[in-house]
């Protein structure tokens, strides 16, 4: 019944055309690299937690069953959640930087500069129109407002995305490695 279907030939890697083969490099570093995605916000949060001084005030937190599950909800899979929309985004520039650097012998680095362009697009937009009702009566306050938080949400792109071009990298290496190659 499933047997020609596209969720068969991407799980089984049963394609022989130019598709998706799921012991390829590039889904490889697909898979590092959505994960990296998931992982590195909660990474991140619990650097921030274990350097930040300790919060001043009581906080009442209801019995729960399992204490280990609102600690994983809280500090992993919450902070993951605001990069779920970006998971597909991630999965198609990774396989298409991949892909380039597998057959061409690419560098990856195009990927560096989409994350910050991608960094750059995802504040400035919301800034511009949380700011235009501004932008009339005072348009060169809030061009700088705007410029300088979209120059650092370009900031932060830039480092996420070499950490997960890092990422990548180690992955194709990784396959290469282990002998998964494209058929």
């Amino acid at each position: 019944m499933f047997e020609h279907s596209v969720f068969n030939k991407v799980l089984w890697g049963a394609s022989r055309g130019p598709g998706f083969e799921w012991r390829s490099p590039e889904a490889i570093a697909v898979f590092a690299n959505t994960a990296g995605t998931l992982i590195f916000p909660g990474v991140l949060f619990q650097i921030w937690s274990h350097l930040s001084p300790l919060p001043i005030g009581a906080t009442v937190h209801a019995s729960v069953p399992w204490p280990g599950l609102r600690e994983f909800v809280e500090y992993w899979v919450a902070p993951a959640v605001p990069f779920l929309p970006l998971l597909p985004l991630v999965a198609w520039r990774t396989w298409v930087h991949a892909r380039n650097i597998v057959v061409a012998g690419a560098t990856g680095l195009q990927g560096v500069v989409e994350g910050g362009v991608v960094g750059f697009v995802l504040v400035a937009i919301p800034l511009m129109i949380g700011v235009l009702p501004h932008g009339i009566s005072q348009p060169l306050l809030s061009s700088e407002y705007v410029l300088f938080y979209s120059l650092f949400g370009m900031a932060t792109g830039l480092g996420v995305s070499l950490v997960l071009w890092l990422i990548g990298i180690l992955a194709l290496k990784l396959s290469n490695l282990i002998g998964w190659h494209a058929a």
